[in-house]
Order: structure tokens, then C-alpha cells, then sequence
């Protein structure tokens, strides 16, 4: 009994040690514009959110003054704002180039920008430099905006010039893109886009134009010549004699093409008028 008294004396005076697990997650700090890439599918509706939040940012900072904006419709700066504050934001994997164009430094030899020469706008948009300063397109045709390649951005607008323009091809969707937006590899993205869009793909297969059957005087046996067709080829320019600083004229080739065996007759002509069409007309019926 003594013994058993001693030793819970001694785990009396011990100190009780209480053992806590804890388990720390790392979590991804993503700003609220490239949060709501991931929630939103259209470009449209991307641009009327964020318009939408910087309205009500204004709205809380001027709440003590009488100039709120509080109208249904979105005005037309409002969504300007909205779109330059998200095309900054598909910017952002240029912030060294960026960052060396402030400091009026040059850029790396390894950018994907120098070719370009970039320059940085008054709304802060990264855009193609170039010597179109003094023509008469319209400034965002001289100057397009710079997007990456694999941004979620970059696809939205894609998608929207794809769908706002009626589904065309790669060819048209690059050539409307260009005039406002210089997308790295965007043949590529394009591609990709069309080829899996389901639209796209339906029409394909209910937009295949079959050819027309070929004339009878195609497909009828004749002898060479007896149906023949005419077209001119040019121009080349011809020395009109032999020499120094001979005097040069432009010519054209008078070609009569067999519509059964597709032989072809040569003609040389010095002009486009009607007399000397009628001139090869008569060589080449003369033979």
C-alpha cells in the first residue's frame, strides 16, 4: 500500500502533455479578375461583372456625395474601363517587359516582345509598336493589343469573335482578331477553336458544295480546237529593240486553250485593245 501511494504521488506531480495535430493547407492567392475567369464562360458577361463591381466600388467611395451612379443600362465608360482593367490583367505575365519599358530600358534578347517593338499606351495596354504612326487607320488597327498565348482572356475573346461573327473560318477569324488583338500562336489557338466547336462542325457536313456537271462540249470527242476557250496572261515587259537602254513596253500572251483535249495555242500581244485581239484571233484561226 505504501509503494502503491509513493509512486501515484509521483505521477500526481507530473505535469499532464497534451499533443495537438495541426494541418496547414496552402491555398493560391488568385486576383478577383482571374478568380472570375474560371466562373464565367463568355467575354460579354466577364466585362459587364467586373463593370458592374467597379461601379459599386465608386459608388461606396463617393456615397457621401450626390454623384453616384446608380442607372440600369452600363454606360459606355464603364465598359471600357471594365475591358482595359481585364485585358491588363491577361497582361500580367509581361510584367518584366513592362517594367523595362517604364524605365525606358531595352528589352531582353530572349522576349518574345522585341520583335515587336512594344510601347505602352495612355490606358496602360501593352501594344504593337511599328511605323504605322502617320497613316489613316484607325488607332487600334496601328497599335493591337499584345495578349499570351495560354490565358483564359485570350480564349474568351476568341470564342466571342467566333460566335459574334457568324462562325467563320480560321482564315477570317484571324484577319477580324489582328485588326485589334496580337495574339502569340493565335493560328494555332483558332484552329483548335473551330475544329472543336459543334456548330462549326455541323455545318460542315450540311455545307458541302457538290461541283456542277461538266458541258457536253467537255465530255464529247471533237477534233482539237473545235471548242476553244480565251485568256490573257500578263503583263511582261518586252525590250522593243536590241541595246543600251533599250525602251521597254509592256506585252501579254493570247492564250486559246482546246476545251476537249486541253491543248493550247500561243499568241503574242503588245496591248489590251480589240484590233489586236482580233489580230491573234485571225493568226490563231489561220493555221
Amino acid at each position: 500500500m505504501a509503494a502503491r501511494s509513493r509512486n501515484a504521488c509521483e505521477n500526481h506531480g507530473k505535469e499532464e502533455v497534451k499533443t495537438t495535430a495541426l494541418a496547414a493547407q496552402e491555398t493560391s492567392s488568385l486576383s478577383p479578375i482571374k478568380a472570375l475567369t474560371q466562373r464565367v464562360s463568355s467575354w460579354t458577361k466577364l466585362v459587364r461583372v467586373v463593370a458592374y463591381a467597379l461601379r459599386y466600388i465608386q459608388n461606396t467611395k463617393a456615397i457621401k456625395s450626390a454623384t453616384l451612379a446608380n442607372g440600369k443600362m452600363l454606360t459606355f465608360e464603364e465598359i471600357h474601363a471594365a475591358r482595359v482593367l481585364c485585358l491588363q490583367e491577361a497582361q500580367k505575365c509581361f510584367m518584366e517587359d513592362r517594367k523595362l519599358l517604364t524605365e525606358n530600358k531595352p528589352l531582353h534578347s530572349r522576349s518574345q516582345l522585341v520583335k515587336l517593338s512594344p510601347i505602352i499606351c495612355k490606358d496602360g495596354l501593352l501594344r504593337v509598336g511599328g511605323r504605322l504612326d502617320n497613316s489613316q487607320l484607325p488607332a487600334y488597327v496601328k497599335h493591337p493589343i499584345l495578349l499570351p498565348k495560354s490565358n483564359r482572356i485570350t480564349r474568351m475573346i476568341l470564342e466571342h469573335e467566333h460566335t459574334t461573327n457568324l462562325h467563320p473560318g480560321v482564315s477570317t477569324i484571324f484577319v477580324i482578331v489582328r485588326q485589334k488583338y496580337w495574339i502569340f500562336g493565335a493560328c494555332n489557338l483558332i484552329r483548335n477553336l473551330v475544329h472543336n466547336c459543334i456548330k462549326c462542325f455541323r455545318q460542315r457536313k450540311l455545307t458541302h458544295q457538290f461541283m456542277a456537271d461538266l458541258p457536253g462540249i467537255r465530255i464529247t470527242e471533237a477534233l482539237p480546237f473545235q471548242h476553244s476557250g480565251c485568256d490573257y496572261a500578263g503583263p511582261f515587259i518586252l525590250n522593243e529593240r536590241r541595246g543600251c537602254n533599250p525602251r521597254k513596253t509592256k506585252g501579254y500572251i493570247c492564250l486559246f486553250v482546246c476545251l476537249v483535249t486541253s491543248a493550247i495555242h500561243l499568241e503574242l500581244a503588245t496591248d489590251l485593245s480589240t484590233d489586236t485581239f482580233l489580230a491573234c484571233f485571225w493568226r490563231f484561226m489561220s493555221l
